[in-house]
């Protein structure tokens, strides 16, 4: 390959917010990293219609991307909860994402609905959200100090505030999907003011004890038969408060729930 062919690669890829990168250094720093084997093992990285879903999401939304091993984790989780959707798609009742930050989740959700049903413009889907970041953080979210400092050094995974984006940016995002439903306010408190409805598919990204709870016994007895609550931050170890806020709700529900190995949970209806 020529010096000006590779300079051309260079160039597009940087316009694009990607660095090439020579394979031998891709290898070394995948060692570095831990990884035994840096080629593809898993379906979500050549499924070449969720990748390119999620490029096409996390550059309509302007998303950062995270290092590589906590981007690997992060498409995981996409996939899961896409390949989740897709088994709840033929049961009736809306479908809510509690948490959407910059609209990544939401957008593939229903770029996944369009192709399904391509008339699909979002109609029955909501979305709720602060639209002004996390609330403040309680007791239950408090991470516990470990022996890792670089894990456990923070009194809790992020302050009142992180992941604030005004609704008008999610909109924009989202502007493919016009009839979206949003409403603002802080949750659980924000719910009481829902029209009463049934709900086939929720997605809480809330990371806090209050807000997982306040949801997730807010919208489970309101699921039809078969909806599921996918829950995203339950074995995250920077958000202890999300697994104690499920297992509070789930309990005085009597309910049980599913873990997943990539930190999600699931609450099923059946």
């Amino acid at each position: 390959m020529s010096v000006a062919v590779k300079r051309l690669i260079q160039h597009a890829a940087g316009c694009f917010g990607y660095q090439v990168v020579p394979v031998a250094a891709y290898a070394k720093a995948s060692r570095a990293l831990g990884l035994a084997d840096a080629s593809p093992s898993l379906l979500f990285q050549v499924d070449p219609v969720f990748q390119a879903s999620y490029a096409r999401g996390i550059a309509i939304t302007g998303t950062p991307e995270s290092g590589q091993v906590v981007c690997s984790k992060r498409e995981s989780r996409f996939y899961n909860l896409l390949s989740i959707h897709r088994w709840v798609a033929g049961i009736p009742g809306w479908q809510v994402e509690c948490g959407c930050w910059k609209g990544l989740s939401s957008f593939l959700l229903n770029e996944q609905a369009k192709r399904l049903k391509p008339s699909h413009d979002g109609a029955g889907f909501m979305i709720v959200d602060s639209f002004e970041g996390l609330s403040q953080p309680t007791a239950e979210d408090r991470v516990p100090r470990g022996p890792d400092p670089a894990l456990h050094g923070e009194q809790y995974g992020a302050p009142a505030g992180t992941f604030c984006c005004p609704q008008d940016a999610v909109r924009q995002s989202l502007s493919d999907f016009p009839a979206i439903e949003y409403h603002q306010g802080w949750i659980p408190k924000v719910l009481s003011t829902l029209p009463e409805r049934t709900y086939a598919f929720v997605h809480l990204d809330l990371d806090l004890h209050d807000p997982i709870r306040g949801a997730v016994e807010y919208f489970f007895p309101r699921l039809e038969r078969g909806g599921v609550i996918v829950l995203d931050d339950y074995g995250s170890l920077a958000w202890p408060g999300a697994m104690k806020g499920v297992d509070d709700a789930a309990a005085a529900l009597g309910q049980s729930l599913i873990p997943l190995s990539s930190g999600q949970a699931l609450l099923v209806r059946r």
